[in-house]
C-alpha cells in the first residue's frame, strides 16, 4: 500500500490496482449507498460548503493535497477491512485463537502469527492450522521476567 499516491516531484498520481477495483464496484454496485451518503452530506452542511467555494477557488495545492488525502484514506480503509477479513477467517478456522491470553501474547505478536500460519495454509492447506498457530506463536514470543510461572 502506497500512503502517498502522489509523487510529488513528477505530480503523477500512482493509484493501486486494488484500490481502483474497489473504487469502480463501489460505482457499480452501490450506488444508492453512495447517494444515502451525499444526501447525507448535504444534511450536515456540505450544501454551505459548495456554496461558499463558489466565490473561492482553491489553489492547485489544495486540490493536490485533497485528492491525496481522499485516495489515502480509501486505499487504508481497504487495507483495514481485507487485513480485518483476514483475522475473522483465521479465527473461524481455528478456534484456539479466542483462548489466547492478551496478558501474555500481545495482538500484534498474535495478528503476525496468524498472518504467517494463513501464508503457510495456502501453500499447503493439509497442515493443521492450530499446530501451525502454535509454532508461529512460539517463534515470536519473548516472555517477560515479570510473568510468574505457577
Amino acid at each position: 500500500m502506497d500512503n502517498n499516491p502522489f509523487d510529488n516531484d513528477a505530480q503523477q498520481c500512482v493509484v493501486s490496482y486494488q484500490l481502483l477495483q474497489l473504487l469502480r464496484w463501489l460505482f457499480e454496485h452501490e450506488q444508492e449507498a453512495l447517494k444515502r451518503m451525499v444526501a447525507r452530506a448535504f444534511k450536515q452542511g456540505l450544501n454551505e460548503v459548495l456554496h461558499e467555494h463558489t466565490h473561492v477557488h482553491e489553489s492547485d495545492e489544495e486540490l493536490h493535497q485533497s485528492i491525496v488525502e481522499f485516495l489515502s484514506l480509501m486505499e487504508t480503509l481497504l487495507y483495514e477491512v481485507v487485513k480485518e477479513g483476514e483475522l475473522k477467517t483465521i479465527r473461524a478456522a481455528i478456534p484456539a485463537v479466542e483462548r489466547i491470553d492478551s496478558a501474555v501474547c500481545d495482538d500484534t505478536l498474535v495478528a503476525m502469527s496468524i498472518a504467517q500460519t494463513q501464508t503457510a495454509m495456502e501453500k499447503n492447506p493439509l497442515q493443521d492450522a492450530k499446530e501451525l498457530l502454535c509454532k508461529e506463536l512460539l517463534k515470536r514470543w519473548k516472555p517477560s521476567k515479570k510473568l510468574g510461572m505457577h
